[in-house]
């Protein structure tokens, strides 16, 4: 039913007053006067005339008024309790079932039915804990159940701030202020959680979940969130590990991808290169990243920041690829496996000499035990020379 029950019966507040009836008016009308007699024909002498008397005036009765009786009022019959999305609790599990696995694919349903996996946990509180309560056909389900598996999948019931409520408390969500809103998993729209942004339509355009204990992979239904462009999980006690999806390389709108200090492994995806040639910032330092850089690297036009430092990247310094792009300003390619020399092309784009290279760190450094340094830098080109 609805939150009131509306007000029945059909009789009004007060009974309304009988109208008065019968052909009378409000005064009886006067009787009509009686025709005068026609003068007697005259009798014998010494007989007086005689006239015929007037008939008294008469009226019609008017009748009492008659009052309109009125019932005690009849209520309406109650509307029936509605069912919410107008389906069983068991149908409505096997249609969002559907909608993640078979009209979507998003997870497969091995997955969802692991028990105790991240989707399985996601999908089991968006089925029979989430407040909010969606309906198969809402056109937000996809995006509520993946953020809600990013969750769990990367440990957030041990974040240091705006987890879950936990057994009716809540616990704390202090952020900064532009990272601020609910706790994960409450009940009022993702859009409203702390760390999450969205765009006019409620679909999420950032995720900044920055040094707060998370933990666990990255997850692979990534790209579902379609028209993200700035992803962030970096820094301080931030401890992900496995590998980068290949699905970030599947959101063409990413234009931040910051993934530094964690404990990552695998390569750069190739897809990144291919895909999402809008980004902007490239930062993945401090894990422990294998491979080569892409020669796509050079695609990344509107690219102006790229840290890669602290990995097991190996292969020649890209100076060709870096020389593609017109905006970057800070290039950190230390304490890798490369090898070559930084051009002096590259150097002449220095902001200490007219350029907007602010910094450019790679593994020019040398020392008595290391006399040869890995990737020689001209003199004072590269402001941070690494072994």
């Amino acid at each position: 039913g609805t939150g009131k029950s509306s007000k029945s019966g059909s009789g009004t507040g007060k009974s309304s007053k009988g109208s008065k009836s019968g052909s009378g008016t409000g005064k009886s009308s006067k009787g009509s006067k009686g025709s005068k007699g026609s003068k007697g024909s005259k009798g014998s002498k010494g007989g007086g005339p005689t006239a015929m008397p007037s008939p008294s005036p008469t009226a019609m009765p008017t009748p009492a008024p008659t009052p309109e009786t009125t019932g005690p009022p009849v209520p309406s019959p109650s509307l029936a309790p509605t069912i919410p999305c107008n389906l069983d609790p068991v149908d409505r599990r096997q249609m969002i079932l559907e909608v993640l696995t078979v009209d979507n694919d998003v997870t497969p349903a091995d997955e969802i039915e692991d028990n105790g996996s991240s989707a399985n946990l996601a999908f089991e509180w968006l089925v029979d804990e989430d407040a909010l309560y969606l309906c198969p056909d809402d056109p937000k389900l996809i995006q509520r159940y993946v953020v809600a598996k990013l969750y769990y999948q990367t440990g957030g019931d041990n974040w240091d701030e705006c987890r879950a409520h936990e057994n009716g408390l809540v616990p704390s969500c202090n952020t900064a202020a532009i990272y601020a809103g609910e706790n994960w998993l409450d009940s009022s729209n993702e859009c409203d959680w702390a760390f999450i942004t969205c765009d006019d339509d409620l679909c999420i355009t950032r995720i900044e979940v920055d040094e707060n204990n998370v933990s666990g992979t990255l997850i692979d239904e990534i790209d579902w969130l379609e028209f993200l462009q700035v992803y962030t999980m970096d820094g301080g006690n931030n401890e992900l590990t496995g590998t980068i999806p290949t699905q970030f390389g599947n959101l063409p709108e990413l234009i931040i991808l910051d993934l530094d200090s964690n404990q990552l492994t695998g390569t750069i995806p190739e897809e990144i290169f291919e895909t999402a040639t809008g980004l902007q910032q490239l930062d993945l330092d401090s894990n422990n990243l294998t491979g080569t850089i892409s020669t796509l690297l050079g695609t990344l036009t509107s690219l102006n920041f790229l840290q890669l430092h602290v990995n097991e990247l190996t292969g020649t310094f890209p100076n060709e690829e870096l020389l593609n792009l017109p905006l970057l300003t800070v290039i950190s390619l230390s304490d890798l496996e490369l090898t070559g020399t930084v051009s002096s092309e590259l150097c002449e784009r220095r902001d200490t000499v007219g350029g907007i290279i602010t910094n450019l760190w790679a593994d020019c450094a040398t020392s008595a035990a290391v006399p040869v340094a890995q990737v020689p830098c001209p003199a004072g080109c590269c402001n941070t020379c690494e072994f």
